[in-house]
C-alpha cells in the first residue's frame, strides 16, 4: 500500500526523482520509492533549530517506531545525524534520535543535538518491517542522508604505518576529516539485498544513491573525488570514482530502465579525457598513449601547484576497464581507442611497475619513495598490487591482449605463493584473480588454487563472498542469479565459460545454496534454467533449484540473461 503526503513546501526544485525546498533556514529533500511506496524526508537544519513544522500530513498517519507492527500508514523517526563544518566538510559528531508530534496536519520534528547542523532522515511507510529489514544490512551513518557519509581513513594509515608525517600534511586535513558522497559500499550492499530479497527499499536506495549521482557530476561528466585528503585544492573531479560512477549508473539503467542513467554512465567516462582543472584527465605519452590520472594536485607532490605525475596503477586500470566494457557492450565504439592506448602504456612501463616476483607497485612515486619493499613497508599495498592483477584480467580478455594477461597472471600467483606460505592474508583478493585465470584457461591446476585459498580462508575464519550481481564483478553482462547460502559456503563468481556460468564454492561443514533468478522494472531478468556440477570433491547435489555442499564443487548454471531495451 502506498502511503500519501502533500505537504507545503515552497521554492521546490526537482533533481530526477529527488525533490528539493529551500525553506529559508532549512531545506528539505523528499523522495518517493516508486515501488515500495515510501516517502523518505530529510530535514538539513542548524542544530540550533531545534523545532521543524511540516504541514500537509494527511489525517490516516500515525508516528511509531522502528519496532512497530502497525498496519496502514506509519510515520517513523528514523535517526539524525549531527555534523561540525570545517573549509572542507563536514564532520560527524553524534547519531540522535528525533522526536515527532502530530498537530492537525503538521508534524513536529525536534532534534537536538551538538554541532553546526544535523540530518534528519523520516520515514513514512505501509511495511515497517520491510524498512527495519534494510536499515540493519546497510552501513552507516545511512546512505540516504545526503547521498552517504565518507570518511577517508586512508591518509590516516599512512600516517599510522609512519610512510607520511603528520606534520606534512595541509592544514585543511583534519584527523577523521569526513565528507559526502555517493559510496561504492552502499550501493553494492543494497544491490546484493535486492537482488537477494526483492525487499523494494534497497531499490530506494539504489535510486538515490544514482540520482545523487547524477546531480554531483559536473558539466564534464566528472564527480568530486572522495578521497579529499589526498588532494592539495579542494575541488578534485575524476578517477577512481569515474569508474564507479560508471559502473553505478549503467547497472541502475539495466534495473530501472531509467535512460538517463545510461546517459549518465557514459557521461562520466568523458571526464577521463577532460584535462584539469575540471577533471582528472590523462597524462601524455607520446604516440598516443595515455595515462588516465589519479594523483593530480596531490599533498605529496613536489610542485608546488602539486601537478606532479604520480602515475597510480589501479586507477588507471579502472579507467581501461570501463572504457573496455562500454566497447564490449556496444555502448561507445570510440572507447576501444581510449582502452587500448591505456593496455599500451601498461606494457611500455611494465618493467617499471612490475618486480622480478610479480608484484605490482602502486605508483611510481610509492616505489621510488618507499624502495622495491613497499608491500612490507605498508602492507595494504599488497592488496592493490592484487586489485591492478584482477583489473589487468578483466581488460586483457575483454580486449584479447595476452602481454598485458601475462602481466596481470605473475601478480596473480604471486599473490596465491605468498598467501599459501602464510606471507600474506589477502585471501577474497587472490580468489578473485585466480577465477579470472581459470575462466581464460580452464586448467584444473588453477582450479585447484583456486578451491585452495576458498578452503585456507574458511580454516582462518575468514569468509569469502564474490557476487557477480554487479557490473564490476560480472563479465560480459552475464549476470549471477540470486545465490542464497544457508550454512558457512565460501562462494566466488567465475563467469561465462561454454555457454554456461561458473561458481566456484566449498563448504567443510553441510551447506545449501538456493539458487533463484530475479527481474527488475526495465524488464531485465536472470532466468535460471538449470543448474549441474561441473566439478566436485566432496559431496555436492543438486535438487530443486538448490544445491547441498559439503566439500568443494564448481556449480554451472544454465541460465538466460534478458537484457533491458536500449535507448
Amino acid at each position: 500500500m502506498a502511503c500519501g503526503l502533500n505537504l507545503d513546501l515552497s521554492n521546490c526544485t526537482s533533481g530526477g526523482l529527488i525533490k528539493e525546498c529551500n525553506q529559508g533556514e532549512y531545506s528539505i529533500k523528499l523522495l518517493n520509492g516508486g515501488l515500495s511506496g515510501n516517502w523518505y524526508i530529510i530535514i538539513h537544519a542548524p542544530s540550533q533549530l531545534s523545532n521543524v513544522k511540516l504541514r500537509g500530513i494527511t489525517s490516516d498517519a500515525v508516528i511509531s517506531d522502528l519496532s512497530s507492527r502497525r498496519g496502514g500508514c506509519v510515520i517513523i523517526p528514523t535517526t539524525a545525524y549531527c555534523y561540525r563544518e570545517n573549509d572542507v566538510g563536514p564532520y560527524l559528531i553524534s547519531e540522535v534520535n528525533p522526536q515527532l508530534t502530530i498537530k492537525g496536519n503538521e508534524l513536529w520534528v525536534k532534534t537536538s543535538g551538538e554541532g553546526d547542523y544535523c540530518d534528519t532522515l523520516i520515514t513514512i511507510t505501509s511495511d515497517p518491517k520491510g524498512l527495519i529489514n534494510a536499515l540493519s544490512k546497510l552501513p552507516k551513518p545511512l546512505p540516504l542522508l545526503y547521498g552517504g557519509f565518507f570518511e577517508d581513513g586512508l591518509i590516516w594509515a599512512l600516517v599510522k604505518a609512519g610512510y607520511v608525517k603528520e606534520s606534512e600534511l595541509p592544514g585543511f586535513i583534519k584527523p577523521r576529516q569526513a565528507y559526502y558522497w555517493v559510496r561504492g559500499d552502499v550501493a553494492n550492499v543494497a544491490l546484493t539485498n535486492w537482488v537477494e530479497s526483492s525487499n523494494a527499499v534497497f531499490l530506494d536506495i539504489l535510486v538515490f544513491a544514482y540520482e545523487e549521482l547524477l546531480n554531483k557530476m559536473n558539466e564534464y561528466g566528472g564527480v568530486k573525488i572522495p578521497y579529499i585528503t589526498a588532494a592539495r585544492a579542494k575541488d578534485i573531479y575524476g578517477s577512481p570514482q569515474q569508474s564507479y560512477v560508471f559502473n553505478t549508473l549503467l547497472r541502475g539503467f539495466e534495473l530501472t530502465g531509467d535512460s538517463r542513467y545510461l546517459k549518465g554512465a557514459l557521461k562520466a567516462l568523458e571526464c577521463y579525457n577532460v584535462q584539469p582543472p575540471n577533471c582528472l584527465g590523462y597524462i601524455d605519452l607520446g604516440n598516443g598513449l595515455k595515462w588516465f590520472r589519479w594523483g593530480s594536485r596531490h599533498f605529496l607532490s613536489s610542485d608546488p601547484q602539486g601537478w606532479e605525475n604520480l602515475m597510480v596503477l589501479n586507477t588507471h586500470l579502472m579507467a581501461v576497464l570501463s572504457f573496455s566494457e562500454a566497447y564490449i557492450r556496444g555502448l561507445c565504439s570510440e572507447c576501444i581507442r581510449d582502452a587500448l592506448s591505456g593496455v599500451e602504456a601498461i606494457v611500455r612501463l611494465s618493467s617499471e611497475f612490475q618486480r622480478s616476483d610479480g608484484y605490482l607497485y602502486y605508483s611510481l612515486y610509492s616505489k621510488a619513495h618507499m624502495g622495491e619493499g613497499e608491500d612490507d613497508k605498508y602492507p595494504p599495498y599488497r592488496g592493490y598490487s592484487l586489485l591492478s592483477s584482477r583489473l589487468a584480467l578483466k581488460s586483457s580478455i575483454y580486449l584479447n591482449n595476452n602481454e598485458l594477461y601475462d602481466i596481470a597472471k605473475r601478480a596473480c600467483l604471486m599473490g596465491y605463493s605468498n598467501v599459501i606460505n602464510g606471507k600474506w592474508s589477502e585471501y577474497e583478493a587472490v580468489a578473485r584473480c585466480l577465477s579470472l585465470l581459470y575462466l581464460k584457461e580452464g586448467c584444473s591446476d588453477l582450479l585447484n588454487k583456486l578451491m585452495n585459498i576458498l578452503r585456507i580462508a574458511y580454516e582462518k575464519g575468514v569468509r569469502v563472498i564474490v557476487n557477480g550481481y554487479g557490473v564490476e564483478d560480472a563479465l560480459y553482462a552475464q549476470y549471477q542469479p540470486a545465490m542464497l547460502i544457508q550454512g558457512n559456503s565460501q562462494l566466488i563468481y567465475v563467469g561465462p565459460r561454454q555457454g554456461k556460468l561458473l561458481i566456484a564454492a566449498y563448504s567443510r561443514e553441510a551447506s545449501r545454496i538456493k539458487v533463484r533468478g530475479y527481474g527488475s522494472l526495465s524488464g531485465h531478468e536472470v532466468k535460471v534454467r538449470g543448474i549441474s556440477i561441473d566439478y566436485v570433491n566432496g559431496e555436492a547435489n543438486v535438487s530443486n533449484g538448490e544445491v547441498t555442499l559439503k566439500g568443494e564443487a564448481l556449480i554451472s548454471i544454465d541460465e538466460n540473461v534478458v537484457k533491458p531495451a536500449m535507448v
